[in-house]
């Protein structure tokens, strides 16, 4: 099979979720640029995936658009991802290794249950319909 993980998935890249930051505090990439001290040419290529911003510009991207401490975690680890790709494409080992990167870094984005405490009983105390002494 020669499509990966990441393609067989939407999976978000550090380049989406710069635009929509940059998008979401309301500023051109023009005026990011500036604030984060880049070049806008720069910032124009991490947007679309033809740069790798470095993590120091990653957190000043984000200090400017005022994401929080997760959040920017959840960058690096997709900031990995890239590098990893770009670095290990050619491998035959590629398309197995980038599933596990990329779901560990997608992990970030799912919804929580809600509905169930942490240890995974819901109201009533219940751990669902498995029993765990079976």
């Amino acid at each position: 099979m020669s499509c990966t993980i990441l393609s067989m998935f939407a999976q978000p890249t550090y380049a989406s979720v710069l635009r929509a930051a940059r998008e979401r505090c309301g500023l051109s990439m023009r005026q990011l640029a500036a604030q984060a001290d880049l070049d806008q040419g720069a910032l124009s290529k991490f947007e679309n995936g033809h740069r790798l911003p470095s993590e120091e510009q990653l957190r000043r991207l984000a200090g400017v658009c005022d994401v929080d401490d997760d959040e920017v975690d959840y960058w690096l680890a997709l900031r990995a991802v890239s590098e990893f790709q770009q670095k290990y494409q050619h491998a035959g080992y590629y398309n197995s290794c980038v599933g596990i990167l990329s779901e560990s870094a997608g992990a970030y984005n799912q919804p929580l249950d809600h509905s169930r405490a942490p240890d995974g009983s819901d109201a009533s105390g219940n751990f669902g319909n498995s029993d765990p002494c079976e």
